[in-house]
């Protein structure tokens, strides 16, 4: 595909922008970008590759954007592409982003990588007790600390930063707080700030926790 990096981008956000709920899902902009050999795994920038970037920030908020998704994995877009050169995969900005159970489902299905990453710190942070119990069942480890190499520095240095469990307390998901309890969430590990996550509830004034 020719044309500067610019203007690559420029046409795939038109494009990605253009297949949305009100057009039912028309993706024959994106079409002719494949078919002139546009790589959909290539980063674009800040904004990250094209399967993290669309599907959670650019179309109506609200709407269920599975179709897109769906779309872009089965023209291989890979969930887990650049991950060392930018922040957040495609399944933690699905989370983040309050994007539905079945999406999150279908780009673990499809090989998101879950073990020592932070999307299940950031379904507990969040109070997604779904998406939460769909993730440990996935592989995500109960206790395990995010280890993401591509996360921002400031982000570890977030008091609630840590095991889910962390996440839960420090924002005062008492649902998620109490499953992971019963799961047998460990109440002694520290995070990355040597705080216990009852510390970190305690921190931000979450007494219910």
């Amino acid at each position: 595909m020719g044309g500067s990096p610019a203007d690559v981008k420029k046409e795939v956000i038109v494009a990605c922008q253009a297949c949305n709920a009100e057009t039912g899902w028309d993706v024959s902009l994106i079409d002719d970008l494949i078919q002139k050999g546009y790589d959909i795994n290539l980063s674009l920038g800040h904004i990250g590759d094209v399967l993290r970037s669309f599907p959670f920030y650019s179309l109506a908020a609200g709407s269920d954007k599975l179709p897109l998704v769906e779309y872009l994995l089965n023209h291989g877009a890979d969930p887990n592409a650049n991950l060392r050169g930018e922040t957040y995969s495609a399944l933690e900005l699905a989370i983040i982003t309050n994007a539905s159970l079945s999406i999150v489902s279908m780009l673990i299905d499809r090989g998101a990588a879950v073990k020592q990453r932070s999307a299940a710190l950031f379904a507990a942070r969040g109070g997604r007790l779904d998406v939460l119990k769909h993730l440990i069942a996935s592989g995500a480890g109960v206790d395990s600390l995010p280890d993401n190499e591509d996360v921002y520095d400031n982000a570890r240095e977030q008091d609630d930063w840590g095991t889910p469990l962390h996440g839960a307390a420090g924002n005062g998901k008492v649902d998620c707080v109490s499953w992971l309890l019963e799961t047998g969430a460990s109440r002694d590990v520290q995070n990355h700030n040597g705080l216990t996550p009852k510390q970190v509830a305690e921190k931000r004034g979450h007494t219910e926790c």
